[in-house]
């Protein structure tokens, strides 16, 4: 089932009209699809989202969400800067406004917050001022608001950059599990190579176009950006691959030494 539809999407700021942060963007998504969206600074990945959530009214073309109801939302979005996701000041009490707005009561919610705080690792701040966090806490209590909403779309802007590697990774595995269990669809911007080829497509985009849009294993020896991101392992694994090695498409530093 198609929860988005992007026909032929631009978007420009101010006056000039001949000046487009994006341009005629085709996009569909499916139910469960995981589709991560790269690109270089400036290349229109956080005004993609922007436009999806509808914060930025686009300029020409049309938009289709899925609709929402009474225990779901249609879309929930994680920012690059956690800060603007909270309305709250305390965290148990910021989790417990959006349960309140899908209908659980306070009871049945603080439950439900408590068994995400516990998930999330954030279970002995939950009395806390969220001003006391630190930025990977932060980015941590905003992802797990996002999922606590039951989108039927959830989407992340950078939302890992203020964790280091481990924790991001199982923090992404946390996100992937809900996923599985929920059949959401996941919207991943990001630079992070590790979450690019985890995911079913790949969205590059680049001065505000889509130039490519394929599986990751289709995508990475080809497109110049993905390549640049790819790290020292994995870019050794595909000239052995090119001298006809037979090895896999990605491999870990370990396994290429081998």
């Amino acid at each position: 089932m198609k929860v988005l539809e992007l026909c032929n999407v631009s978007f420009n700021y101010g006056n000039d009209k001949n000046k487009f942060v994006l341009n005629g963007i085709n996009l569909s998504v499916d139910a469960g699809e995981h589709i991560a969206v790269t690109g270089e600074t400036g290349s229109g990945k956080s005004t993609l989202l922007k436009v999806i959530c509808g914060i930025s009214i686009i300029t020409a073309g049309k938009i289709k969400v899925v609709e929402s109801d009474v225990n779901c939302i249609a879309i929930s979005a994680v920012f690059q800067n956690p800060d603007n996701c909270f309305v709250s000041a305390f965290v148990l009490e910021d989790i417990l406004f959006g349960l309140k707005n899908i209908g659980y009561n306070r009871a049945k919610g603080i439950d439900y917050a408590i068994e995400l705080l516990k998930e999330f690792g954030l279970y002995e701040y939950k009395d806390c001022e969220i001003n006391s966090l630190s930025g990977g806490q932060k980015q941590k209590l905003a992802l797990l608001n996002a999922l606590a909403l039951n989108p039927k779309i959830l989407i992340l802007d950078e939302a890992t950059s203020m964790l280091d590697n481990e924790s991001a990774r199982e923090l992404f595995d946390v996100i992937l599990k809900h996923q599985q269990n929920r059949n959401f669809a996941l919207i991943n911007i990001t630079k992070k190579y590790d979450e690019i080829i985890n995911a079913e497509k790949v969205l590059v985009l680049q001065r505000g176009q889509i130039v490519d849009f394929n599986k990751p294993e289709a995508l990475i020896s080809k497109n110049r950006y993905l390549k640049n991101l790819a790290p020292f392992s994995e870019k050794l694994a595909q000239k052995l691959i090119n001298l006809d090695c037979d090895l896999p498409a990605f491999l870990s530093i370990k396994e290429v030494v081998k």
